[in-house]
This record gives structure tokens, C-alpha cells and sequence, in this order.
């Protein structure tokens, strides 16, 4: 017999003025069917609090009942947070795209995430399908009370030891009962020992909450591990907790349920090995010092140009030719690093909307860029919307709008470049009617949004039109990024990602420790340490010399890298002012600098394709994946050779 309902709207999609309420009767199964118990339209609704319904008149439904809401436009339900008191049953809620119909279909719990906050307020009908009441029960009637433990239990331990004629009840062992989940029941029992079927409390949390905390520090000089993302989060999921590490390096996780945890650290430059936690022995659990390691990574790039009349300069870790299309990658995965090692963050938090007609993973969930492939969509958006197709190949980034906004940011890896760099991709809109807003940036120091400096601010992205941006960074830039901003966007599409700097050297965007520095020996003597990634070699006689550069950090060192440079030296770099980018490539590679001819061969000597110097860019789609050497021939005639790298 239901006499109230109440439901709690967010203001996502809203503002929802009015909504439509509609109560449904069950089948025998249980399920909700097309039959109209009761039904009332616009009723008065404010977004962001419970809104409290009295029915006119009692209902009646011995075969229980679906409460629904509905809104002619965005819907938004809250889900509630206290899945531990009210665990989510079975087959509870439901949709219809056509109330009408009385077809309806049941969510996913796990998709779902909580319960969805609709409540009914009522009597229940008996177990013999008697309606109740209200009345107050007879004196004669008394009643058991009983307690289980345990989610699910159906064993019960009685707590009176003869049936009661009052109405309240103390457990006087409840503050020596171990931690648990309990419930207490109660059934009524009559003179002649009839007893009714027990109803249920929901579940009380006992000693259930408690308190994790560690002190996180590195192995590095400093020991210093502010800023690094901290997660304590069950195998499911259900419970996650995240902090963030401060100067003192102390966390501490309070009101958290006593169950078993994982916990994972994340900080540049260092590692972690996930760490059980079992918080089921004691309300406390103190994890002492929680180390990270530093990452020992020996130096790359290392290169040696100049000659001994000019001095020769030493460079290493230089970031090289990056290119990403995003082809390799998981599609729809969430923030993706990829083998570039890119970086996210979703600024703004909120969950996300996309086209209704495609079904894809993670559609609608906060988040920051997804790699999208629109053929594996459901349908295939590729198939009937041309606005989603990747500038190349079939894998694109997608920046989904939030429903306050957007403030996502995709950031490449930290960067080491010896002189100015190029930062260049392709952007789009996919909506014809909303619009898109990014900014372009660097960052000469860390990752927090207040470093970055603008180099394009407020940039509207043309709508179904793929375009090329292209900007100049200063050498000193360790971060580019691009944000996202729209006010009022639906979906960005990003693309074929290039940072190089025209050194033709391979990706570098390795990792390592960030308190660091460099031993740099000639011909098998030590002659600097520096915190730099160069080092000038002056006053060096002209001869064969042997450079060594090696990484030394507070808890090892790597091995030297080693170079051959001077006469006959085979580390002079000379390239007749010609290098290529990206490398690995896709579908081109471009060459800078002017030249006659290039030639691409397999590694069996077999030329492949041969190209004129009238365009820098060389079309590579029917080259394979694999290796090849390309032979560019300058302008002066020299002929200089590349290893080349094909990844489709």
C-alpha cells in the first residue's frame, strides 16, 4: 500500500522544472509491466534535493510496484553512495523508451555504479497477501527480535529469550560484538505460537570504518615524494580512495571500509610495486615508510657535433622525432600513454555526453581524451557520420563534453630539446551546431595548470573540418599541452601528433629519476659532473676521441653511453642541415632541408620507392611496417642515410 514517493534530480542536463511520475504494476515474476497503477505529469521538481510526493490517495499494488520518473529531454537521476548500508538488489531498475509500451529493461548493476535515488514509502502486504493497515497491533500480540551477520545471512540468533509485549528493544552486547555488517529482525508472535515471517532492518555497519596511513617518501637525495597520486581502491572497485602526497610525504585515509586494498603510488621518475592492504585485523592500520624507487636510465641520443677547431658539443636525452596516430593504442581506452608516454588530466570531473545513437566503452563516464575508433562503435559511426572519421588511419583521440564544460588537458611526456621544437596536430569538430575551444601551451618547470604558458589562447576549432596547428616552442619547454575549454562543446577530435625539432634522432621518452646528474668522460677520464644534458669540449686536439656520459642517481647509476667523435670519428653529427620526422612513421615522413632525391630500400637492399625533391613530404602508404633505409640526397650532392621505422 504506498502512500509517498520521493526522488533526488542533479542538474546535469537540467535545469528539470517538472518531471512525470508513473507508477507501474508487477507481473507474478516480478517485473514491471505496462499497467498504470498511477500516473501524474508535471509535477513541480528542483534540481539538487530530495523532492518529497504524497500521493491523493493510497495505492494499491499486492504485487509490489516500479516507481518511475520521467523527463521529456536529458534525464538525471542521483545514485546514492552508501552501497554498504543498502547493497544494490537484483533487477531493481529498469528504462523504457516508451513508457507506454511496457517494455522495459533492466540495468547493469555494475554500469550503474549505486542505487538510483527513487524511494517508495508504504505498508507491506503480509506474506499471505493481506494488505496492512496500520492498525496498532493487538495487546495479546508479542514479538521476537532477532541479529544476523554478514551480507546475505539468513541465520539469526535470537536476543530476547522470551517473546516481548513492548515495541523498542536494546542489544546490550552490541559494543562487545566483533567488527561486521548486522541486521535486526523482528516477528510477531501470537497466543496460540503462530509466528509471522521476520522483517528486516537494513544493514549497520559495526566497527566497519576505519583509518589507513603512511608516510611516502623516494630513494632519492632528497627523499622528497611530493605530488605523487596515491590510491587505495578494493579488486571491484567499489571502494577507492586517492590523495595526493604534500611536502611532509604523510597520507592518511580516514572512514574508509575495513576490507582488503590495493595500493598504488604514481610519481614521474620513480616506481612502485602495488602493496596489499588488510585493514581487517585492527580499525588502524599504519603502513610506515611507503618507498618509491627511483628509476635508473641509462642516457640516450648521446651525440657529438662540432669540430676541434669550433669545440665539439656533447648532448644527450635529447627528445627526438615524436609522432603519435594513435594507431597502437586500445581503442576507447581512457587516457592513454601509449609508447610516446603521453599525459592527461580531466580538470573539470564531470561525467560526459555523446551522439545517443552510437554505443561504444565508457560512453558518458568522466574522463579526460579516449582513443576513439568510430568503426568499432555500435553502430559504426564511421559508416553513417563522415565527421568521425581520423585525419589518417582509424584511430583518432576524442575529448567528450562535460555537462558544466570542459577542462581537459592532453600533455605530451617530459621533454629535452637543445634548441626551439615544433609542436603540430590536427583538430576538429564533430558537431555542426556546438563549437569547440582548446589553448596551446608549454610548461618550463611541472605539470600544474598555473605553469603552463600560452602560446594560442581561446582557439575556435572549425566545426567538420579537419585543421593543421602548428606552433613554435622555446628549447627550455618541458611540457606542451593542449586544453580543452569549450563552454558549450559536444566532441574534439585530435590527431596525428608531432613534436620534433628536425635532429632526426629516434623518440626518446624514457623515464627516469628526476635528481640527477651526469659523469662526463673523454678518452677514459673523468672531466665534469653537471645536471645538464651537454656538455662543450673545448681545446681538444684533433684526433679520435672516445665521449662517455653516465646517469648517476642517489641509489645506483647507469651504464656510461658511449660516443666516437673527431677524425674518422663516427659521431659527428653532419647531416648537411637535412633530418626527417616523425621516425617511426605512419603513412609519410617529411624531410627538412632541401634535396634532390630520396630513396627508400628494404634491408635486403631492394628499392622500394624513390621520390624528387620538388615535395618534402614522402608518401609512404603502401610501404609496409618495418625497417627500411631512406637515402636522402642533399642539395650539395651528398648522400646521407636514415634508418627509418614503418608502423601502420
Amino acid at each position: 500500500t504506498l502512500g509517498s514517493v520521493s526522488w533526488y534530480t542533479t542538474s546535469e542536463g537540467g535545469p528539470h522544472h517538472s518531471v512525470n511520475l508513473y507508477i507501474y504494476d508487477l507481473d507474478a515474476e516480478g517485473n514491471p509491466t505496462g499497467t498504470l497503477l498511477y500516473s501524474e505529469r508535471a509535477v513541480r521538481n528542483i534540481d539538487d534535493q530530495w523532492i518529497e510526493y504524497e500521493l491523493p490517495a493510497s495505492v494499491e499494488a499486492p504485487r509490489g510496484c516500479f516507481v518511475s520518473i520521467n523527463y521529456p529531454g536529458f534525464h538525471a537521476i542521483g545514485l546514492d553512495d552508501n552501497l554498504r548500508e543498502y547493497p544494490m538488489p537484483e533487477r531493481a531498475y529498469a528504462f523504457s523508451v516508451d513508457f507506454a509500451s511496457g517494455d522495459f529493461m533492466y540495468f547493469n548493476n555494475e554500469d550503474l555504479g549505486g542505487n538510483l535515488m527513487i524511494r517508495a514509502y508504504g505498508r507491506a502486504y503480509s506474506a499471505e497477501g493481506l494488505a496492512n493497515r496500520g492498525d496498532s497491533a493487538p495487546e495479546f500480540v508479542k514479538y521476537n527480535v532477532w541479529r544476523s551477520v554478514g551480507y546475505g545471512s539468513d541465520e539469526w540468533t535470537a536476543i530476547n529469550n522470551a517473546p516481548v509485549a513492548f515495541t523498542s528493544l536494546s542489544d546490550a552486547t552490541w559494543n562487545n560484538l566483533p567488527a561486521g555488517v548486522y541486521r535486526y529482525a523482528v516477528s510477531a508472535v501470537y497466543p496460540d505460537n503462530v509466528e509471522t515471517a521476520k522483517v528486516a532492518t537494513p544493514y549497520i555497519p559495526h566497527l566497519m570504518y576505519g583509518t589507513v596511513k603512511m608516510n611516502v617518501k623516494t630513494n632519492s637525495h632528497s627523499g622528497s615524494a611530493a605530488g605523487a597520486a596515491v590510491t587505495l581502491a578494493t579488486s571491484d572497485l567499489t571502494e577507492s580512495h586517492a590523495a595526493t602526497v604534500g611536502a611532509d610525504g604523510q597520507v592518511e585515509f580516514n572512514g574508509v571500509w575495513r576490507s582488503q586494498y590495493t595500493l598504488d603510488v604514481e610519481l614521474p621518475g620513480y616506481e612502485f610495486d602495488s602493496q596489499d592492504v588488510d585493514m581487517l585485523a585492527s580499525e588502524i592500520t599504519d603502513l610506515g615508510d611507503v618507498v618509491l624507487k627511483e628509476i635508473i636510465a641509462q642516457p640516450v641520443n648521446v651525440v657529438v657535433s662540432g669540430s676541434a677547431d669550433e669545440g665539439y658539443l656533447l648532448t644527450w636525452n635529447e627528445s627526438g622525432e615524436i609522432f603519435d596516430g594513435f594507431e597502437d593504442h586500445t581503442p576507447f581506452a581512457q587516457a592513454s600513454a601509449g609508447e610516446v608516454g603521453w599525459l592527461y588530466r580531466d580538470g573539470d570531473g564531470a561525467r560526459t555526453f555523446a551522439e545517443s545513437d552510437f554505443d561504444f566503452p565508457g560512453r558518458t563516464q568522466p574522463g579526460s581524451f579516449m582513443v576513439f575508433n568510430p568503426w568499432l562503435t555500435t553502430p559504426s559511426m564511421a559508416e553513417l557520420r563522415s565527421a568521425s572519421l581520423p585525419h589518417t588511419g582509424k584511430a583518432e583521440l576524442a575529448c567528450f563534453a562535460g555537462f558544466t564544460g570542459s577542462d581537459d588537458w592532453f600533455i605530451s611526456p617530459r621533454l629535452t630539446y637543445h634548441e626551439d621544437f615544433t609542436f603540430r596536430f590536427y583538430a576538429r569538430g564533430y558537431s555542426q551546431t556546438y563549437g569547440e575551444v582548446i589553448r596551446v601551451g608549454y610548461s618550463t618547470t611541472g605539470l600544474e595548470p598555473e605553469a603552463f604558458e600560452w602560446l594560442a589562447d581561446n582557439i575556435d576549432v572549425p566545426k567538420q573540418e579537419w585543421t593543421e596547428y602548428e606552433y613554435t616552442v622555446p628549447a627550455d619547454a618541458r611540457y606542451v599541452a593542449v586544453n580543452c575549454i569549450s563552454p558549450d562543446g559536444f566532441t574534439l577530435f585530435i590527431d596525428d601528433v608531432e613534436i620534433f625539432s628536425g635532429n632526426g634522432l629516434p623518440m626518446n621518452t624514457a623515464v627516469s629519476g628526476p635528481e640527477v646528474k651526469y659523469e662526463v668522460w673523454l678518452d677514459g677520464s673523468k672531466v665534469a659532473d653537471t645536471d645538464k644534458c651537454s656538455y662543450a669540449f673545448d681545446n681538444i686536439p684533433e684526433d679520435v676521441h672516445v665521449a662517455q656520459v653516465k646517469a648517476v642517481y642517489a641509489s645506483g647509476e647507469s651504464e656510461p653511453a658511449t660516443v666516437q667523435f673527431g677524425t674518422s670519428g663516427i659521431g659527428i653529427v653532419d647531416n648537411d642541415g637535412l633530418s626527417i620526422y616523425p621516425n617511426p612513421a605512419t603513412d609519410y615522413v617529411n624531410v627538412k632541408g632541401a634535396f634532390n632525391r630520396a630513396l627508400v630500400y628494404d634491408l635486403s637492399g631492394v628499392l622500394m620507392k624513390s621520390f624528387d625533391g620538388r615535395d618534402s613530404r614522402l608518401d609512404l602508404t603502401n610501404i609496409s611496417s618495418g625497417y627500411y633505409i631512406l637515402v636522402v640526397e642533399s642539395a650539395n650532392g651528398q648522400r646521407l642515410t636514415f634508418k627509418l621505422t614503418v608502423k601502420k
